[in-house]
């Protein structure tokens, strides 16, 4: 009898410690997705990710409309008018006047400077005939000519003229790293989703063991209960304790089929299982990480923050520019000939015509450059204010996810302190209960406790690696 009851409390006493055959025995074996990997694919696939580089390809789109300035203007046009002529300077003699035209022009705009430059080339060709006091006679001109045109003070050296293309430039430097901290915000749930998924896994895990354990004490329980070696109660709580291990199993599977059903749009959650390797490397990587505060001018929102400020003092300088009269300078030159007949016409153009002037305009009260360039002025102070917030806003949230993540440190370290002191206790009441001196009802609570810490405890290293998360995102 003693022998039996010895044989039978080191079978209950190794049925309370960990198996490690277990949960995932008798399973098809799963490919592992690293990390890195499980990124990639996600950065591929999710739409939220190509909906947030809209943006960008439309402010792109705009920088190449605005370019449109510099573009050569090719203009052309040609005419003919006849019409009947009555001379009284000569007697009344009546005749028949006709003018031909035909002209062709370049011009364009020289953004860096603000000068119109135009090039023009043309041929005309004037005719008055049946007159009978004097013969038909022909004048034909053919002509090539040049036109500056330079302003000097608004749009002075094209400073109105480049507002435009500069502007969208800035714009679209501001929407590259405005898509750089919009992706970051849209990953930062999926990168946590990946650890939660490994979190699930290691959760039904250590459910499946400790109900592998419950059952083989139900069954030791059972078989000494029949033969008489055990109360009736000690089996009602080793059953009870199993169905428990079997609920919390149901649930850990409803958790992870959540998780799963969530990816499985983007992987093939059926085949593919996330790496432990990476769960425990970021891990270490989040016990060693200080959570120091780290200056706010580091930050991909420091970087929009002051490209937009640069944006809208470029800005202001263009529409104090804006107010100004305009004053321009122009000046052009033209080479003709003058000749009776058509074929001579072109051999030679020996006239030049020139002419040089300027123009003046000023728009009295300038209401609306006024008030742009003060609408300007609002949004440099209105940016500057949310500055100021950003980076309180920075340090407040910093400081509260340093307290966060030291404090799940310090709470780890308690448990895992705890567990072994659980470990202990519970080999200590394996002895007491072998040698009747301790209910059984005890050493099943400590049982349970153990796994339910084991469970907090991976709980917590899920929290910190997603606190080291939001971290590293904040701070890039």
């Amino acid at each position: 009898m003693i022998r039996t009851l010895t044989r039978t409390a080191i079978i209950m006493l190794l049925a309370l410690f960990p198996l490690h055959a277990g949960a995932e025995s008798g399973k098809v074996e799963m490919k592992t997705i690293k990390y890195d990997d499980y990124l990639e694919t996600i950065v591929s696939v999710l739409p939220e990710i190509k909906a947030n580089g809209i943006n960008l390809l439309t402010q792109e789109n705009a920088l190449k409309k605005a370019g449109s300035l510099s573009d050569i203007s090719l203009s052309g046009n040609g005419s003919y008018v006849r019409e009947n002529q009555t001379l009284a300077y000569m007697g009344n003699a009546s005749g028949k006047n006709s003018t031909s035209d035909l002209s062709l022009g370049l011009s364009k705009k020289i953004a860096p400077t603000g000068t119109d430059v135009g090039v023009d080339f043309g041929y005309s060709r004037t005719a008055m005939e049946d007159y009978s006091v004097f013969n038909n006679a022909y004048t034909n001109t053919p002509y090539a000519g040049v036109t500056v045109k330079q302003p000097l003070l608004y749009n002075f050296l094209g400073k109105v003229d480049q507002y435009g293309e500069k502007n969208a430039e800035m714009q679209v430097d501001i929407e590259k790293v405005k898509l750089i901290e919009s992706n970051k915000s849209t990953l930062n749930a999926y990168k946590k989703l990946f650890f939660e998924w490994s979190l699930a896994r290691r959760q039904i895990r250590n459910t499946e063991e400790a109900l592998a354990n419950s059952k083989l004490q139900r069954d030791q329980i059972a078989i000494n209960y029949r033969a008489g070696l055990s109360d009736e109660d000690d089996y009602e709580k080793t059953a009870a304790s199993v169905i428990e291990y079997e609920r919390q199993l149901e649930s850990d599977f409803i958790t992870l089929n959540a998780i799963v059903n969530k990816l499985s749009v983007y992987l093939h959650t059926e085949s593919v299982a996330p790496s432990e390797d990476d769960f425990n490397r970021l891990y270490q990587s989040s016990l060693q990480s200080d959570f120091g505060l780290v200056g706010f001018e580091t930050t991909t929102s420091a970087r929009i923050i002051s490209m937009m400020m640069k944006r809208l003092l470029y800005s202001k300088g263009v529409y104090e520019n804006r107010v100004l009269p305009e004053l321009n300078v122009y000046g052009g030159v033209r080479q003709k000939n003058l000749a009776s007949g058509s074929s001579d016409a072109f051999n030679e153009l020996p006239y030049r015509d020139w002419n040089i002037g300027f123009e003046f305009s000023y728009k009295l009260g300038n209401t609306e450059a006024e008030s742009s360039l003060k609408d300007i002025e609002i949004q440099v102070k209105s940016l500057e204010c949310e500055k100021e917030i950003a980076v309180n806003d920075y340090k407040k949230y910093l400081s509260v996810l340093a307290g966060s993540a030291n404090g799940t440190k310090l709470l780890i370290g308690k448990k895992t302190a705890y567990l072994d002191t659980l470990n202990r206790q519970l080999a200590a009441e394996m002895i007491k209960y072998r040698q009747g001196r301790l209910n059984l009802s005890y050493v099943i609570q400590t049982g349970n406790t153990i796994s339910l810490t084991k469970t907090e405890i991976e709980t917590l290293k899920y929290r910190l690696i997603a606190y080291c998360i939001d971290y590293r995102d904040s701070i890039q």
